[in-house]
């Protein structure tokens, strides 16, 4: 197969190299984990890091430092980094961390964060970053032996209340020599509340969608007919007659202006996106109506309102520029974020 076939979604069963993955959808404040705590809706003080008076660094050996470093970041000019280095009088095993206490959690729905990671001459399993809520571990990933930036990572808080400690954690296992270390830099850190939704849904305005793709097509073309998990097609016509991939449905009792965050495909094949919010039922002519571009991995400030309601909801219509990788497949995630007006 030559063709290019990218999905987002959640975990299904589709055929051949059709690979479908989490769409996440929810409402959270608009806005940077920075911009939502000066409004006084992120309870983690200086989700940024531009300054580090709420947070606390400690380790357990002199092979970790940690810092606030411009080196790498996703909101402001700062993110934050542990560093650990193997020296030639600590092989042993150890850890350090970052933590802020009385993190009030109390209608959270999750915490979302962005990092990057990067190892050097480390053995398989060797390096481990990870994130807790008090004492439990809430996500995890091995160091890489390459740069690797993951945007957007999510962890479910909706069963906590009240105030907890969020912990960012490094930790080496025993080595045998002085050249293994690596980096773990986070940064950006925010929450997501859910407790009004704007869901998506199909074109009858009832059934979830839960995650959308786009079929196979030569690399370098156009691809404008996505489907969802109901099985219903994109359609370009008139008013009353064009069918939108998904619809936005408004669940909660007020009105939200409309963000966007949609991340960059796997793999690169996709090189670009371009989404159409229309009025419920309102025509789409053909694939050139679609026309507002997105910036992957950034907030798309739509400018549209959704009142609440089905009676009120919104058509999206959505196409990508394939890349020119032959013979890939990729995913994306896209997450519906909501301001109220």
């Amino acid at each position: 197969m030559n063709g290019i076939a990218v999905t987002r979604g959640k975990p299904g069963s589709v055929k051949c190299w059709l690979v479908a993955l989490g769409l996440v959808i929810g409402v959270v404040l608009a806005g940077t984990g920075a911009e939502r705590a000066a409004a006084g809706t992120n309870p983690v003080l200086e989700p940024g890091f531009e300054t580090v008076n709420q947070w606390t660094f400690i380790s357990t050996m002199d092979t970790y430092s940690g810092r606030r470093t411009t080196a790498w970041e996703t909101e402001g000019s700062r993110s934050y980094e542990i560093r650990y280095q193997a020296t030639s009088g600590n092989l042993g095993a150890g850890s350090a961390e970052l933590y802020q206490e009385n993190i009030n959690l109390t209608d959270a729905d999750a915490i979302v964060f962005d990092t990057q990671l990067y190892g050097w001459s480390l053995p398989a399993e060797t390096l481990i970053a990870s994130v807790y809520i008090d004492d439990a571990e809430v996500w995890s990933r091995e160091v890489p032996l390459s740069t690797t930036v993951y945007y957007n990572q999510s962890f479910d808080v909706s069963g906590y209340t009240g105030p907890h400690r969020l912990t960012f954690h490094l930790e080496n296992q025993e080595v045998t020599s002085t050249t293994p270390g690596g980096r773990f830099r986070f940064d950006n850190v925010r929450i997501s509340y859910t407790s009004e939704s704007i869901g998506l849904a199909g074109q009858n305005y009832e059934d979830t969608v839960a995650w959308i793709t786009f079929p196979a097509a030569e690399p370098g073309t156009i691809v404008a007919n996505p489907y969802n998990n109901q099985s219903e097609t994109q359609q370009f016509g008139p008013a009353g007659e064009a069918l939108p991939v998904a619809t936005l449905i408004n669940y909660g009792s007020a009105a939200y202006i409309m963000y966007f965050e949609i991340s960059a495909f796997e793999n690169d094949v996709v090189e670009s996106e371009y989404y159409l919010i229309n009025d419920k039922g309102d025509g789409c002519a053909d694939a050139d109506a679609i026309n507002n571009l997105v910036e992957f991995d950034d907030l798309i400030v739509t400018g549209v309102t959704v009142l609440p309601g089905p009676d009120n909801a919104r058509d999206l219509y959505l196409k990508i520029l394939l890349s020119d990788r032959a013979g890939k497949t990729g995913w994306s995630y896209l997450t519906i974020l909501g301001e109220k007006e």
